[in-house]
């Protein structure tokens, strides 16, 4: 899914969480070859009163996966690809906030970094029903995704498709 390129506005960051969050993702970013990708930080078009940051990862190559996602105090959440996501809780504890960055960074290493494929499961009225996304992260399986309840109880998949994602690099 390309995004294209848009203005963002700025949003008021009020926690060192989000803060530290962004600082990592924008330093991740800068470790890449240069032209690798694009990150926006703030509020999306369109959005109003986004309260806390958004962000938006677009790769270089159309056959890599964006990263997106919105920064609350203490937790992230985010979408990989078409669908896949996941949120990541660190609370109010330091270590666990810290924790939820570190897994935060280490996802979007992997995107950057490896090869993976997405399984989208679409109804008749082509709305995502099911998703999932398998990343190795330091050897462990990190699933992302969605899977809708009506899915399992009707089962009623129009189409699937399979999209496979390549390296930033």
């Amino acid at each position: 899914m390309r995004h294209p390129p848009v203005i963002w506005e700025p949003v008021y960051v009020a926690s060192g969480f989000e803060q530290r969050t962004i600082e990592g993702l924008r330093a991740a970013i800068d470790a890449l070859p240069k032209g690798t990708a694009d990150l926006q930080v703030g509020r999306p078009p369109k959005v109003t009163e986004a309260l806390f940051p958004s962000f938006l990862v677009t790769p270089a190559n159309p056959r890599s996966a964006p990263i997106e996602g919105v920064i609350l105090d203490g937790q992230v959440e985010l979408r990989v690809g078409h669908s896949g996501t996941a949120e990541l809780w660190g609370g109010r504890n330091p270590e666990q906030q810290a924790r939820a960055r570190q897994k935060f960074y280490a996802i979007c290493n992997a995107v950057f970094t490896t090869h993976f494929s997405e399984e989208v499961d679409f109804d008749l009225r082509n709305r995502v029903l099911r998703s999932r996304l398998v990343l190795v992260v330091n050897g462990e399986e990190i699933k992302l995704g969605i899977n809708l309840l009506i899915a399992r109880l009707c089962r009623r998949t129009h189409k699937k498709e399979v999209y496979a994602y390549e390296p930033y690099y």
